[in-house]
């Protein structure tokens, strides 16, 4: 039953992050930094996998981060009056081994 639900949560995110990406470019576009095309490949279980391929994919749009397996890099997060009020990709975080 978990396995049928972390499937379905993942296949529903990666739809909607196809359709809202395929509609919405702004021109804010050329600041945002874009992962490289992949395919996402998740384990469902002994036998199944579920895989979708990926073309351009932001690492952060407006104040939402994008991370998928395996991934890992820093933000900046800027507060204002107690809220997040911007983020910020950031390649490689000082100080962090591997990033």
């Amino acid at each position: 039953m978990i396995v049928r639900s972390i499937l379905a949560l993942a296949i529903s995110t990666t739809l909607l992050l196809s359709v809202c990406f395929s509609q919405t470019k702004s021109a804010t576009e050329e600041e945002r930094v874009f992962r490289a095309p992949f395919k996402l490949k998740l384990h469902v279980d002994d036998e199944r996998y579920y895989e979708q391929s990926f073309d351009r994919i932001p690492y952060v749009s407006g104040n939402d981060v994008y991370l998928f397996v395996g991934e890992a890099f820093g933000i900046n997060v800027t507060t204002t009056e107690n809220e997040i009020s911007h983020i910020a990709y950031e390649r490689n975080p000082g100080g962090w081994p591997g990033l």
